[in-house]
């Protein structure tokens, strides 16, 4: 059963199996990046490495089937380098990245005339664009971005440039996308300045939380 088949899908090609309370945001992301915060933002170099190969099938296959009651308990799951395989695989593999391509190149544009005596305005430039994605893109990638810098503020020796080489390519390009033209330098280089820019638990989840919880 295909992810898209078992979860219903949105233009641009994210799943919408919803966690309650969370907004918009694919249910096997949320599991996911809830359980690594729990247990693993203290380990060293978290997200550089993919876990084995056949327990990562069995964990995709157990969230296919039901990705709501998956258990990702240490007993069950003991290294956390799955769960953080089976993300990374899950965003890699989407129909679409979650930057759909018309903004990752406004992304790529906007960060080639970034002013070095304007950081706000820069910021302010890069955010405007990230609010130009598509409702589901654009809630599930702040909420990464969240989860993502708050990896950062930990001990684990992933600074903005080492999650940015881990995510960069996996966000903003597509997973059959080949050739030697293709340039990872690129979306590094936008992730790295949107991790250091971007608080912890930024206020634009807050308040998207906000706006959902008021209209149920």
């Amino acid at each position: 059963v295909s992810r898209e088949t078992k979860t219903g899908g949105v233009p641009g090609g994210v799943s919408t199996a919803l966690a309650m309370g969370v907004p918009n945001v694919p249910i096997i992301v949320w599991r996911c990046v809830e359980e690594v915060e729990r247990r693993g933002l203290d380990i060293i170099g978290l997200y550089r490495l993919c876990g084995s190969a056949t327990k990562k099938r069995i964990l995709r296959e157990a969230f296919e089937r039901n990705a709501r009651s998956v258990n990702l308990s240490p007993d069950n799951v003991p290294d956390i380098n799955v769960i953080t395989g089976v993300l990374k695989d899950y965003l890699r593999e989407l129909p679409e990245p979650l930057f759909t391509k018309c903004l990752y190149q406004m992304m790529v544009d906007a960060l080639a005339v970034c002013l070095p005596d304007d950081p706000q305005g820069n910021a302010k430039l890069m955010f405007s664009i990230l609010d130009c994605l598509p409702k589901v893109n654009r809630c599930t990638l702040i909420y990464l971005l969240d989860h993502l810098a708050m990896v950062v503020s930990q001990c684990n020796k992933m600074s903005p440039a080492s999650l940015a080489v881990c995510f960069g390519p996996v966000l903003m390009l597509h997973s059959e996308e080949t050739g030697p033209s293709l340039d990872f330098q690129q979306p590094i280089a936008v992730l790295k300045y949107l991790l250091e820019i971007w608080p912890v638990k930024s206020v634009f989840w807050k308040n998207l939380k906000k706006g959902y919880n008021n209209t149920q």
